[in-house]
């Protein structure tokens, strides 16, 4: 179904509620459901490269979870605690 559609639905039942809000809550719901069920899943490289003894990197906003991490094609080992030492830059 197109967005157009479902706007059309909506307002046949809700009349009073404008396009933007429609769309709005209509991407959050999209947010959520694919949170919720995984459904969207994509890799993200580190703007850059990633740098020795650097701890913390800024990532997108559209990213919702982190499932692994690999350096050099490896995978990367979790931890289960947050790093003693705080990134320079962090201080």
């Amino acid at each position: 179904m197109k967005l157009k559609e479902m706007i059309e639905i909506i307002k046949e039942s809700h009349p009073e509620v404008t396009e933007q809000r429609i769309i709005k809550l209509l991407n959050q719901a999209n947010i959520e459901f694919s949170s919720d069920t995984r459904i969207s899943e994509s890799s993200f490289i580190v703007d850059g490269g990633t740098v020795v003894d650097k701890t913390y990197y800024t990532l997108s906003d559209d990213m919702l979870t982190i499932s692994d991490v690999y350096i050099n094609k490896e995978k990367a080992q979790r931890l289960g605690f947050k790093p003693d030492k705080e990134d320079e830059d962090m201080t």
